[in-house]
């Protein structure tokens, strides 16, 4: 796997590979040259918005969120950092492995359907 250089100001974490990506970021896996463990990156970019910040607003809520959760379930949140040259935002939380949700809702029996009554 190649090393991608990190981004500013993000040079505790070693990026090793995309995980994937969406219309306004993308999320690497990395790890965390202070502690060695296995971290995910995931990096909101602001060009991306095109004035609509909304998507800021849940980025900084899932932050908030992670920050103040702890469960067995849930991703551990590890650190957060806006760059000043770029106004990209990133999340670095405990890296889950496993299958993607995208593809485990893809597999046959494994939606449900709901009612309302």
């Amino acid at each position: 796997m190649a090393e991608t250089a990190p981004p500013e100001g993000l040079q505790r974490y070693q990026i090793m590979e995309p995980l994937g990506a969406g219309a306004q970021g993308r999320t690497f896996r990395a790890i965390d040259r202070r502690t060695g463990a296995a971290v995910a990156v995931k990096v909101l970019h602001l060009r991306s918005l095109g004035g609509d910040w909304k998507p800021f607003d849940l980025f900084e809520r899932e932050c908030q969120a992670l920050e103040s959760l702890s469960h067995p379930g849930i991703p551990r949140y590890v650190d957060r950092y806006t760059s000043e040259t770029t106004g990209d935002f990133f999340l670095v939380m405990e890296l889950v492995e496993g299958t993607p949700l995208s593809q485990r809702l893809g597999r046959p029996g494994t939606r449900r359907s709901c009612c309302a009554g």
